[in-house]
């Protein structure tokens, strides 16, 4: 084994990488070197010349280029044995000894002797890969590997865009299940196989010689109907053994059957196939526009700006339609937040479960395995998932498409961490594919793009059927407060809008993106505030659980009466969060069903499909959640949409805060007069002169946007900039200040002479997370190339070797604390 360095690749600009993907390019382009370990001392080897190198390696020695699965940078060279030669090709997974352990990688292709030689590797340390470990067939399929050339090309371009081992992201392209070679678990059902009359005939003779399978049969025969029962359920109904279900199989008297998945859109209950419906103007022109450069196969960027209920989605089936009809494929991809059973069961019908594969959180593994297996073997013509479902192995892309592009969900907080805003453009670009990003709220980066950098702008600015966008209503809670003599959670107003709601037999959503019962706790007598042991955070009561529960890292201690630090009664919970809320509305509205829908809530697949049902059939008339409820909701009976504190986002130190704030304000308000009746929103805050508040009350993006933008370009951020983060983390506060002044040192002196800016080293928002102290740096940079070459050269080589430090780079972050 031997590690290599490699320059870095040609740079073009595009949308929002700055950096254009390679074709058919080498990996070595694209990898970079981390330096091991350093051994103890030892007498330098002599160093061998580029002829004795040559010299020592077999003419026929074959060497292989592999990216290892670990978070360690750069590329390796292994020799290839007799019994591997022709059945590795790019894209394999591989098994390789690594240090002390074996270590699964990736195969990038064959390596010269020349290279070897001039990078002075001495062969007498090569070490041979060991075997090719993903599922091989026989014969032609042997020479297929899991990753297709185009994704292997993506991969390299994500490496370096965004700093990330080559490794890592090959393994982020794969479903757990496909590398482990899982495969979906279909529930067993059993059925007579034979005439009710025969069986019954037969019964006293089975029951003397075989009573456990007679006993099945007496289960059976006491269902009301000819339905399958499940296997399962029949063998605990009649307490037999499986020995006995499967002889009565194989003696005829029962038939097994598999049980294909059951898909989430069905799970909610199916419903009638979806027409199409009668396009609008706006959304005639929209896809007018895009099938130009669909049929052209070419590629070109588009935003599809609507306001919420403005046809979006039906855009988005007609474009998946003109693919398909075309002989091409489809990505969409949608916040696994607003992914809900009726977006899945929409997509469904229209386009035809068979050949729609729709890849949620609730499938396992091996559900998941199969769906990728069958878009790589052609069977599958749409994808619809989360931010992973980019990578699905289509081999004919016509168009992705990505609806709520400004979530941050398509942001990967964990290594990897790249957007798929980002690589979505790269892949189309490669494929020759159209690029639609929808949103009612699209990012400022989008925005910028549209206007400047070639992203085609369309615009649905009325919803269907000519309905109206809710009017909004703010209600200043600190004037509320002091007219009543008392904190509330719900404003009069509100209580009086869901009483007339509840009345005329409407429904209601209140919306609250904060968790919990209640967010700080405080003793009244020595001011004693409950924290995280482990990070700088509070704790948040949870009453139905009656823990203290840190947010973060998952710390609970028990609720106790009394103050943890001088023993006193009296201890006093402030804040709110949606338990809070769930409790004052079923106070103040005792006989309303009220659902609370919350990452507490909705931890099974069945508790949230039961409270989608319950909502959309009427059941429910009031539900109070988190971002949960904000997107992918369609109910023509919600009048009424309350936002209980809109400020939660506006305190965090985050540039992005104000963008947020007004976003989840259009999108909560959207779910509101989606029907015939119309809706209304009321809006609860502390701060109801903040420009994103009062923006979102007049439904004003686009004075929202250039205000906004004009903010951003003073202070020198994103659009205007690329930025990066540098977290370090440590144990040794004295050492982490250390390493955190190295690196700034570092990172500066790569800069100079450039336009780019480096701030910090300073304490992070949360400056410990689960026991260990962190601090940032910034780094400000006119574009992705300057950041891509620093983090490839020395300064990036030092951040890998601080001493009492472990650090993280983040291109493009989206998350501050």
């Amino acid at each position: 084994m031997a590690r290599k360095r490699h320059p870095a690749g040609a740079h073009t600009p595009s949308l929002f990488g700055d950096l254009d993907l390679p074709h058919a390019a080498p990996a070595s382009d694209l990898a970079r070197e981390k330096s091991p370990a350093k051994p103890n001392p030892s007498p330098a080897a002599p160093v061998l010349s580029k002829d004795e190198i040559l010299a020592r390696l077999p003419a026929d020695a074959e060497l292989a280029e592999i990216a290892v699965e670990d978070a360690v940078r750069g590329t390796f060279t292994y020799l290839v044995e007799p019994r591997l030669r022709g059945r590795l090709v790019p894209g394999a997974r591989v098994r390789v000894p690594f240090g002390r352990r074996p270590a699964e990688g990736y195969y990038l292709g064959p390596r010269t002797h020349d290279a070897l030689a001039e990078e002075g590797i001495d062969p007498a340390k090569l070490k041979a890969v060991l075997d090719r470990i993903d599922p091989e067939a026989d014969g032609a399929e042997s020479a297929r590997s899991l990753l297709t050339p185009p994704l292997m090309d993506l991969a390299r371009w994500i490496a370096r865009q965004y700093a990330a081992p080559l490794g890592a992201v090959l393994g982020a392209m794969l479903p757990a299940g496909v590398k482990r070679g899982a495969h979906a678990a279909r529930a067993r059902l059993a059925a007579l196989a034979k005439p009710r009359a025969e069986v019954l005939e037969a019964l006293p003779g089975i029951a003397k010689r075989a009573p456990r399978q007679a006993g099945l049969l007496h289960a059976m025969l006491a269902q009301p109907s000819e339905t399958p029962l499940p296997a399962a359920q029949l063998l605990a109904d009649a307490q037999a053994p499986e020995s006995a279900l499967k002889a009565l199989a194989k003696n005829g008297w029962i038939a097994l059957t598999e049980e294909a998945a059951v898909s989430i859109g069905d799970q909610y209950g199916g419903g009638p196939h979806e027409e199409p419906v009668q396009l609008t103007d706006s959304q005639t022109e929209a896809l007018a526009a895009i099938a130009g450069p669909l049929e052209k196969k070419e590629y070109r960027g588009f935003l599809l700006q609507g306001v919420t209920g403005s046809g979006k989605t039906e855009v988005y089936l007609r474009v998946l339609a003109a693919a398909r009809a075309a002989g091409r494929q489809g990505i969409v991809l949608v916040p696994e937040i607003a992914l809900t059973p009726q977006t899945a069961q929409r997509f469904e019908s229209r386009l035809g479960r068979e050949r729609v594969a729709v890849l949620h959180s609730h499938l396992s593994g091996g559900e998941r395995a199969e769906a990728w297996r069958a878009a790589r073997e052609g069977k599958i013509d749409v994808v619809i998932g989360a931010r992973s479902a980019l990578f699905a192995p289509l081999d004919h892309l016509g168009c992705i498409v990505i609806d709520e592009e400004h979530e941050g969900a398509f942001k990967q907080d964990s290594a990897p961490r790249y957007h798929a805003r980002a690589v979505a453009e790269a892949r189309a670009k490669a494929a020759g594919a159209v690029l639609v990003l929808g949103s009612a709220t699209p990012s400022l980066e989008t925005c910028w793009a549209a206007r400047q950098r070639g992203l085609t702008p369309l615009a649905l600015p009325e919803r269907v059927m000519g309905r109206e966008l809710p009017p909004v209503r703010v209600l200043d809670m600190r004037e509320e407060n002091r007219d009543t003599k008392r904190f509330n959670y719900l404003s009069r107003s509100l209580t009086k809008a869901l009483r007339e709601t509840l009345d005329l037999r409407e429904q209601a959503i209140l919306f609250l993106n904060r968790r919990g019962f209640a967010t700080v706790i405080t003793c009244i007598r020595c001011g004693h505030t409950e924290r995280c042991e482990r990070c700088d955070i509070t704790l948040t009561s949870h009453k139905s659980r009656d823990v203290l529960r840190c947010h973060y890292c998952g710390f609970e201690k028990p609720v106790k009466n009394a103050c943890s630090a001088c023993g006193a009664p009296g201890v006093k919970f402030w804040g709110l969060g949606t338990e809070r809320v769930e409790q004052e509305v079923r106070a103040a509205f005792p006989e309303a069903n009220v659902v609370r829908m919350d990452s507490d809530t909705m931890q099974q697949r069945a508790a949230y499909l039961e409270a989608l049902s319950g909502f959309r059939s009427g059941h429910v008339d009031i539900l109070v959640g988190t971002q949960m409820i904000a997107k992918g909701l369609d109910f023509p009976n919600v009048t009424l949409v309350g936002i209980v504190l809109a400020d939660t986002a506006l305190h965090m130190p985050d540039f992005r805060s104000r963008e947020r704030t007004f976003q989840l304000i259009e999108q909560v308000s959207g779910r509101a007069g989606r029907g015939e009746k119309g809706g209304r929103v009321i809006v609860q805050t502390h701060l109801p002169q903040d420009p994103a508040i009062r923006a979102a009350a007049r439904h004003d993006f686009d004075g929202f946007v250039q205000a906004e933008l004009q903010v951003r370009k003073d202070f020198g951020y994103p659009p205007f900039t690329r930025l990066a983060r540098v977290l370090l983390r440590g144990k040794d506060l004295g050492k982490l200040t250390a390493a955190g002044r190295a690196a700034a040192e570092a990172l500066r002196a790569e800069l100079r002479g450039t336009d780019a800016q480096v701030l910090g080293p300073s304490p992070a928002p949360i400056a410990m997370l689960e026991g260990l102290h962190r601090l940032h740096l910034l780094v400000k940079a006119p574009d992705g190339e300057t950041l891509a070459a620093l983090f490839d050269g020395p300064a990036g080589r030092t951040l890998e070797k601080l001493k009492g430090a472990e650090a993280t780079v983040d291109v493009d972050p989206l998350a501050m604390l």
